[in-house]
């Protein structure tokens, strides 16, 4: 198996907590709303993403957008913030598994 190491995109939780507190102020829901929206058990959750300590799971970053009205792409901020963008992000093996799917059958 081939290992390559290559930087990639992940996302900066700390910024992406801070747009959805921007996104909460700018459309005045709080995090109490939040919390009902998302039928979440406890308001310290919506604390944790605008802290940016965790981030949203993807359904609660689907239904996020869907409330703030927004892309979901518009709510997280990762460490490249365009395609091509130089920034990079932690380093970690890739693994290639192209030859993997081949030898399985599945084109690649």
């Amino acid at each position: 198996m081939m290992y390559i190491t290559q930087n990639y995109p992940v996302i900066d939780v700390r910024l992406t907590g801070q747009r959805i507190q921007n996104l909460m102020k700018e459309r005045g829901i709080k995090p109490t709303e939040v919390q009902d929206w998302l039928s979440l058990s406890c308001v310290q959750t919506v604390y944790r993403w605008m802290k940016g300590i965790s981030v949203p799971s993807i359904d609660n970053l689907y239904a996020l957008s869907q409330l703030f009205g927004v892309r979901m792409d518009d709510i997280i901020v990762g460490s490249r913030e365009e395609a091509g963008d130089e920034k990079t992000g932690s380093s970690r093996p890739l693994c290639l598994w192209r030859p993997f799917f081949r030898q399985c059958g599945y084109a690649a």
